[in-house]
């Protein structure tokens, strides 16, 4: 009995082993199996494209990016070559011991490249992108090149790329018409890519012309290719059986700007005064000049990263805010530019007459319980429209606002293009905005304010309303031409693959309702702004016949801000120009100064 006991123990054992002996093989083979499913099928496109990237990689070839040109064909904005030190991440063996040999370079002044914490975030963007190069120091010197190169094979992972960068061989001329670059966010990179096919680290227009016509215009098709590369990612040569694509150059863009009229407009305006100046011309819309002030250097967002983030903290700190497009999205009271409105309106609904006299101005009017001042304050006397307009007698301008009424007043500043977007072709435009009865009773209606016939007195003298340099700068034209209002445009135009241009399609704001007699009387009137006599006398070209008005427009946060327009020659005007110069008082002396200095260039042109 103890003997059969014995075996059959000694049997259960056996079995319990070949039980354990076969759990353990299943155990492991199960171990494997799902090793295999995990590398073959879960993460098999994963490790098929780490092999084929140990042996070819897909080579960008970035496109050259478009130039800009002025209307004469004067470069504005071009390439230039520069050099990217790029991560692969897949082909990093020891990240801390990379990131400590990349830390150890440095430039010929004896700087390290790169900034430790930027560095780790990059690393850290890279790991989700493994199969992409990321840029980790662009607009990298030669001297340092040439450092990564000599020890690329200390440096897995680390490869150099060509690129271009923007240029702008004038630094800061034309600089808020024609933009500046910058590299796409994080958060908006993969919606870029998947629409419009933008690599990581690619930079787009950002800012005015730049990124108007990005697309189409200005950005080209990159070329892409596959290459062999060999065990330190050096290229070794192209696949020719693999799927390429031909690198596509960007169209380009000629401008209406001219060169020398933008020159000479921004040496004329004060470097230490913020404002704006638009020159265009009535017959077409094309802008000839746009200034805003103070200016910057485009060139600053196509440096490196660290040259790039000093210059952005210091703009966009500056509380003169240069990056603001002035000429187009400033908004400023029109002051007494705004009096040609007021008298267009009244002429041509025949509510005034030319020759009509109202009460004379000692320097003040009266009405209800307060006084309204006018500039001068010994008086004008009393005075007809056309001295009215020469003097710029407010008191003059009162009583014609009393007698036209708000209602024409603001349907003739609409008429003229006030109180909406002009249309020009920039990514920023205000509208400005023109009051009357009702929009001022729906605007102040939170504050409890209405409406009151003395609000008329304001309006009538350009002190109710706010527009931009470039609407003033539109408007003259209008009063004297019979017309339509152009949209104003920088677009001249881009040449096609095959020879032929894409040329701008002229087009219309609307079309100005002025009788002959109307206009005639305006010309007659801006005439005797700019002759002896007139506040508008430093705009005067000789042998031109030229025309203008002065403005000089309250600013409740300082000193008053200083507008000036002028035209010519008035019968048929190929040119106006609009001036805003903020804190600095009388349009008279301060903005038509710096107009007669582009008008006498201008008119002065071999050729004209």
């Amino acid at each position: 009995m103890a003997t059969r006991n014995i075996l059959d123990d000694q049997q259960y054992a056996r079995q319990f082993k070949s039980r354990l002996f076969i759990f353990f093989w299943l155990a492991l083979f199960s171990l494997i199996l799902l090793r295999f499913v995990h590398i073959q099928i879960i993460r098999g496109s994963y490790y098929s494209r780490l092999s084929l990237e140990n042996m070819m990689r897909l080579k960008i070839n970035k496109a050259p990016r478009g130039a800009i040109y002025d209307r004469t064909g004067v470069m504005l904005a071009r390439e230039r070559p520069s050099y990217a030190i790029s991560l692969l991440y897949h082909k990093v063996d020891d990240q801390k011991k990379l990131m400590e040999t990349l830390m150890r370079i440095r430039d010929s002044e004896g700087d390290t490249i790169f900034n430790k914490r930027e560095l780790k975030d990059q690393f850290w963007r890279a790991r989700r992108r493994s199969f992409e190069p990321i840029k980790l120091a662009d607009d990298v010197p030669l001297d340092v090149v040439t450092v990564v190169e000599e020890h690329i094979t200390d440096l897995p992972g680390i490869i150099v790329e060509n690129e271009s960068r923007r240029e702008y061989p004038f630094g800061t001329l034309a600089c808020h018409a024609l933009g500046y670059m910058g590299e796409i966010s994080e958060n908006d990179f993969d919606s870029m890519r998947t629409n419009f096919d933008y690599q990581y680290g690619d930079q787009v227009g950002v800012f005015g012309l730049e990124k108007q016509y990005e697309s189409g215009y200005l950005r080209g098709v990159d070329g892409k290719e596959y290459v062999m590369v060999n065990a330190f990612g050096r290229e070794i040569r192209a696949i020719e059986d693999m799927p390429s694509r031909k690198v596509k150059k960007g169209r380009g863009i000629y401008l209406t700007i001219d060169y020398t009229l933008q020159k000479v407009a921004e040496e004329a305006f004060p470097d230490s005064l913020c404002g704006a100046v638009v020159a265009l011309n009535p017959e077409n819309g094309d802008i000839l000049a746009m200034v805003s002030s103070p200016r910057f250097d485009p060139n600053i967002f196509t440096q490196s990263s660290k040259n790039r983030s000093r210059h952005w903290r210091r703009l966009l700190f500056d509380p003169k805010k240069p990056l603001n497009n002035r000429a187009t999205t400033g908004l400023y009271p029109p002051g007494s530019t705004f009096k040609l409105v007021t008298a267009a309106a009244g002429l041509n609904e025949n509510i005034i007459d030319v020759h009509e006299t109202f009460k004379p101005c000692f320097g003040s009017f009266q009405f209800g319980s307060r006084t309204y001042k006018c500039w001068q304050p010994k008086g004008h006397g009393a005075l007809s429209l056309i001295n009215g307009v020469q003097k710029s007698c407010d008191v003059y301008f009162y009583q014609v606002g009393l007698k036209t009424g708000i209602d024409y007043i603001a349907q003739y500043a609409h008429m003229f293009g006030f109180g909406q977007k002009t249309g020009v072709d920039l990514p920023e435009e205000s509208a400005g905005e023109i009051l009357d009865e009702r929009t001022y009773n729906e605007k102040f209606k939170d504050r409890g304010w209405i409406w009151t016939k003395g609000q008329i007195l304001n309006s009538a003298i350009g002190q109710g309303q706010v527009v931009s340099p470039i609407q003033l700068a539109n408007y003259p034209g209008a009063l004297v031409k019979e017309t339509a209002l152009f949209k104003p445009h920088l677009f001249l135009y881009s040449p096609r693959t095959n020879g032929a241009r894409e040329t701008w399609k002229a087009d219309t704001l609307g079309y100005i309702d002025l009788k002959d007699e109307t206009r005639m009387i305006l010309i007659q009137a801006l005439r005797a702004v700019i002759e002896p006599g007139g506040t508008g006398g430093y705009a005067r070209v000789d042998s031109v016949d030229i025309g203008g008005k002065t403005g000089t427009a309250q600013n409740p946060q300082g000193n008053d801000h200083a507008l000036f327009f002028a035209l010519g020659p008035l019968k048929k005007p190929t040119i106006a120009v609009a001036v805003v110069v903020e804190n600095a008082g009388h349009g008279g002396s301060v903005a038509a100064p710096i107009a007669g200095k582009i008008l006498r260039t201008y008119f002065n042109k071999p050729g004209r």
